[in-house]
This record gives C-alpha cells, structure tokens and sequence, in this order.
C-alpha cells in the first residue's frame, strides 16, 4: 500500500465519479473511488495506512453526504471532509460546517481550487496523525521522564539537569536514552524539533 495518504472519493454519478478519481491521480495522488456512501462506509475501516481525506457528494439516493460525515463522526474517524454539490443550499452548508467539514464546494468545480483544497486537508490531516503519534509516544513516558524531557527540550545540558532534580548525571544519562528510545528519535535536537513542531501544531488547532 502507498505511503501516501488517500482521497477517497464518493458520487452516485459514474461520469462525475471517473472525472475526479482520473484529476486527482493526475495530481500524484492515490485515489479510491465509491459509488455510494454505504458502499464507502463498508469498505472504510480506519486502518493504518488509510489515512487520507474524504471528497463526497452532498446529494446522494439511500444515503447523503451528510449521513456519511455523520457516521464517520459516530466511529470516532477524524477525517477532513470535502463535500460537493450541484444544488448547494445554505441550510446544508451550515449542517456540514458544524459537523466540522473541511470545504463545501458547488459543482461543476475548478480543477485547481479543489486539489488546492484537498492538499490542505490531506495536510491537516497529516499534521492531526504526527500530533496523535507524539500523544501517545508521551503517555510511554515516566514521571521522572517527562521532567527530564521537559528541561531537556528547554535546553539544558545532563548535568545541569541532575543539579535541579538534585541525582547524579549518570541518572539523568539513562533517562535520556529512555526518552529519546520512546519517542523515536536520535538526538537531543529531533526531541526538541518535533516537541517544538507539536506546539505550532497546538497554536493552530
């Protein structure tokens, strides 16, 4: 499977269907293609390496877009939202956006505004993994550990750090390796760049 995250696209309209699917391949990026949201919602399970962002069609027979935003919403599934739409209504634009879609978009849309979209979802979507990961990554950490992580990405040297927390260097020595062992990285400067990164991530959230 490729590493790259997948758009997943859902339109009851073969012709519609194949336009979109063959636009965004021609942009570099892995597509799946469903002809209904119940088709979509069997398939979809969450899996790793399925992340990616979902383009789907307002109106729809049996079920509508905003049935399948609803439940994605229902299975926990963070997933940005494109939905598209031919007979577009401020009622169900507001629908959409309070249930946290990403774009709402009238057909027939400009190429370029909606792989330019569709970049910037698959974009947070990417940013929401990496700050998921570092969660959980954190949550491996000890106590002692997360202190030792904290003045460490301050900039504090071993030493310096054994001094505050009053242990020897060679305590504070085995709790970095631990550290930097949990979070998967190698160095001092990857723990501090990716800490530093989840705190831009925070502010833009």
């Amino acid at each position: 499977m490729s590493d790259k995250p997948i758009v997943f696209v859902v339109d009851d309209d073969p012709g519609a269907l194949r336009s979109l699917c063959w636009l965004i391949q021609e942009a570099g990026l892995p597509v799946r293609a469903f002809s209904s949201g119940r088709e979509f919602l069997e398939a979809y399970r969450g899996r790793e390496g399925e992340g990616g962002c979902l383009v789907v069609d307002v109106r729809m027979p049996e079920m509508d877009g905003l049935e399948v935003q609803r439940r994605l919403a229902e299975r926990g599934v963070e997933m940005p939202i494109l939905f598209l739409t031919a007979h577009g209504d401020v009622s169900t634009c507001a629908q959409a956006f309070r249930a946290g879609a990403f774009e709402f978009l009238e057909k027939p849309v400009d190429h370029a505004v909606l792989l330019h979209h569709i970049r910037k979802a698959l974009a947070r979507r990417e940013a929401y993994r990496l700050h998921s990961e570092f969660a959980v990554r954190m949550q491996r950490l000890t106590r002692a550990e997360k202190e030792v992580f904290d003045l460490l990405i301050s900039g504090k040297s071993l030493k310096e750090i054994a001094y505050v927390r009053n242990v020897a260097v060679q305590t504070i020595w085995k709790h970095r390796v631990n550290i930097l062992q949990k979070m998967g990285v190698e160095s001092d400067v990857e723990l501090v760049r990716i800490a530093a990164a989840q705190a831009a991530s925070g502010e833009n959230r």
